[in-house]
């Protein structure tokens, strides 16, 4: 069965739990083990439904959100994203640079593939050292994109990767008159991925300014 744990604030101890079986089957919401609310099925989920929670803790929103062969659970407490939820901005910034790991990760083993094993079939579609370069420049970028939230660095990757797929893309047809709609398909993915990243960081932004302003306050 599976089962997703929130806390309702940063920094606090998860209190609310998520439940169901198979495909959205028995979707029960669970404040401090106590049951609130129970769905059933994928139609309900995607409706989304609001949960008032206990003690004046405010309204729970639940929904499953498809778009684009993906499928986000969001989980919002007053409107918020909860910590550790898909829609949070820590979890989309971290799938944007780990997206850009991944890309580093691929290209290096490739390209060293390539160089070491003298693999033809590899450096005939351009794999090699340079792969081996632009692994490492993906490395940094999403170093920059984890470490400092920069949103020039992930601008850099998405536009290298952009281009590079589109230069592989004409290759590909060249060479066999046939679009790789898969390659396509699992780039515009991975492109989403990293989009998604700018949004991220401008919340998480606000998010701080509001931290620290409330600080000032107290």
């Amino acid at each position: 069965m599976p089962t997703k744990r929130f806390a309702l604030k940063r920094g606090e101890k998860p209190r609310l739990e998520l439940r169901w079986r198979g495909l959205w089957k028995d979707f029960t919401i669970l404040l401090d083990g106590s049951e609130l609310d129970r769905l059933s099925g994928t139609a309900a989920i995607k409706a989304g439904r609001d949960v008032e929670l206990p003690d004046g803790l405010g309204t729970l929103h639940v929904q499953l959100v498809q778009s684009f062969g993906s499928a986000e659970l969001q989980v919002l407490r007053n409107g918020q994203p909860l910590p550790g939820s898909g829609s949070d901005p820590d979890q989309r910034l971290a799938g944007a640079w780990g997206v850009l790991l991944f890309v580093a990760g691929l290209n290096i083993v490739l390209g060293l593939v390539a160089v070491l094993f003298d693999v033809g079939l590899l450096k005939t579609i351009g794999v090699g050292w340079e792969s081996i370069a632009e692994g490492v420049v993906f490395g940094g970028l999403a170093y920059a994109v984890r470490r400092w939230r920069s949103a020039i660095a992930l601008g850099v990757a998405i536009a290298i990767f952009a281009i590079d797929g589109v230069l592989g893309i004409v290759a590909s047809i060249g060479a066999s008159s046939t679009p790789p709609i898969g390659g396509i398909f699992f780039r515009v993915m991975l492109l989403i991925a990293m989009v998604r990243g700018f949004g991220a960081i401008r919340a998480i932004k606000e998010r701080d300014r509001g931290d620290r302003a409330a600080a000032s306050f107290e």
